[in-house]
C-alpha cells in the first residue's frame, strides 16, 4: 500500500482549524510536528481529550485561547497518525498520495485510537482502508485486519477477518498479528475464533455421516451399478489418504478451504449423484462460515457458546 507521509514542509507547522485554541507538538527530532487544532473537536471526537481540555480536571483546559493558542506536547505518539486524526475531526483534506496508510501506518493509527478512545473518528475511513479488495484477503494478514477492525470500531471489516481465519487457518493463532496489534484484542479472542473453527469442521463430519449412512441404505434397498459403489469408495479412500478424513481426527490440521479445493480436484469427473450432493453441502458450508460480530465482543461475547449473535453489520446485532 502506498506511503502518504507529508514533505518536510507540510510537516513542520500545520493548520487544521486557523482559528483554533490550541497547539499540538507531537513528536520529537526531526519528526516533530506542530498543528494548530479546535479543542471542541477533539474533544468530541475522544473521550479523553475532552477530560483533558476540561478546565475543571487539567490544567491544558485552562489556557485554551484561540487569539493565544497554548501548546500541548505529545511526544509519544505517532505524528502521521495524529495528523490524519486531526485532519478528519476538522473534515479538512488530507493532502497525501493514495490509495491510503500502509499497513504500519494503520498500525499507529490503531495505537492512537486504542489511547485516545477515537475508533470512531477513523471509522468511515476505515471502510477503505480495510476493504476486502485492498489486499488483505490475498497477504494472510487476516490476523492484522482483525484487530485494525476492532481498534478503528469497523463492525463489517471485523465479521470478515474472523470469518476468513475460520475459513482459511489451519488453527487461529495470535502469531497471525502484530505484537503490538495484538495487545488491543480481547486476551480469549484467539481462542475463541479457533473453537468456532473446529465447531464448524466438526459439523460438516456429521453432515458427511449423514450422507454416507443415507448412501449405504439406498444401497441395500436398491441394487446399483459397481461403478458408483466404486466412486464413492474412491472418495473416502482419498479423503482418508489426503488426511482429511475422519475431519474429527483432523481439526488441528485442515481447514474449510482446504477440504473444498482438494475434494474438487479429485471428483471432477465423477458426475454421481453422491459426488454432487458431497460437493454442495462442503460448498454451503464454507458459504455460511459466520464471522463475530464486533459489538458482541465489546460486551463480552467472544464465541458462539457466549451468546454472540454473528451480525455481520451493527444494526443486525441481536447480543
Amino acid at each position: 500500500m502506498a506511503d502518504i507521509s507529508l514533505t518536510p514542509t507540510q510537516a513542520a507547522t500545520m493548520d487544521a482549524d486557523r482559528a483554533g485554541d490550541l497547539v499540538l507538538v507531537i513528536g520529537s527530532g526531526e519528526n516533530l510536528r506542530s498543528i494548530r487544532v479546535s479543542s471542541k473537536a477533539l474533544s468530541l471526537a475522544s473521550p479523553v481529550f475532552a477530560a483533558m481540555f476540561n478546565p475543571g480536571r487539567f490544567s491544558e483546559g485552562s489556557a485554551l485561547s484561540s487569539s493565544n493558542p497554548p501548546e500541548i506536547y505529545l511526544p509519544e505518539d505517532d505524528p502521521e497518525a495524529v495528523t490524519m486524526f486531526c485532519y478528519l475531526v476538522h473534515f479538512r483534506e488530507y493532502h497525501g498520495r493514495q490509495p491510503g496508510p500502509s499497513v504500519n501506518q494503520l498500525t499507529n493509527m490503531a495505537l492512537f485510537c486504542d489511547k485516545y478512545d477515537a475508533g470512531l473518528a477513523f471509522n468511515p475511513w476505515s471502510e477503505v482502508w480495510l476493504h476486502p479488495q485492498s489486499g488483505f484477503e490475498t497477504s494472510g494478514e487476516y490476523g492484522n485486519m482483525l484487530a485494525l477492525a476492532y481498534a478503528f470500531d469497523n463492525q463489517q471489516a471485523f465479521w470478515i477477518s474472523s470469518s476468513s481465519i475460520m475459513q482459511y487457518n489451519i488453527a487461529a493463532h495470535p502469531k497471525a498479528t502484530r505484537a503490538e496489534l495484538l495487545a488491543l484484542l480481547p486476551q480469549n479472542l484467539y481462542a475463541s475464533i479457533n473453537q468456532d473453527r473446529k465447531s464448524a469442521l466438526l459439523e460438516l463430519s456429521s453432515m458427511i455421516d449423514h450422507i454416507m449412512a443415507r448412501f449405504f441404505e439406498d444401497i441395500a434397498r436398491n441394487p446399483i451399478r459397481d461403478s458408483q459403489l466404486i466412486n464413492a469408495g474412491y472418495v473416502f479412500n482419498e479423503l482418508y489418504r489426503l488426511h482429511i478424513w475422519p475431519i474429527s481426527s483432523q481439526v488441528n490440521t485442515i481447514n474449510l478451504d482446504y477440504i473444498q479445493r482438494t475434494i474438487a480436484k479429485f471428483v471432477e469427473e465423477d458426475n454421481t449423484s453422491f459426488k454432487r450432493e458431497l460437493t454442495t453441502m462442503i460448498a454451503r458450508a464454507v458459504d455460511v462460515q459466520k464471522g463475530l460480530c464486533l459489538c458482541c465482543v465489546r460486551k463480552g461475547k467472544i464465541s458462539s457458546h457466549q451468546g454472540n449473535c454473528h451480525a455481520r453489520l451493527r444494526y443486525l446485532c441481536t447480543g
